[in-house]
């Protein structure tokens, strides 16, 4: 396990909601190909905070692994 990953894992563990963290962790998953940790993760920070980093990150890891965003996050969407 990366010094990385653990340290954001422990924040994470402290601090089950705080966004950043969950941010954090979510992008060493998605670095490391684990998709459905890294889905968990930005989605966790994403409904904890609408930030736009939050928000593109998660869009990012849906669209890499060739999922629609669309279906995510249907209520932020107007089309």
């Amino acid at each position: 396990m990366s010094p990385e990953l653990k340290r954001f894992e422990e924040v994470t563990a402290y601090q089950p909601e705080q966004a950043q963290g969950n941010y954090f962790l979510g992008l060493v998953h998605l670095e490391r190909g684990d998709l459905e940790a890294a889905k968990d993760c930005l989605l966790k920070a994403a409904q904890s905070s609408a930030d736009p980093y939050f928000l593109n990150a998660l869009g990012l890891a849906y669209l890499e692994y060739g999922l629609a965003f669309r279906t995510l996050l249907p209520n932020y969407l107007t089309l």
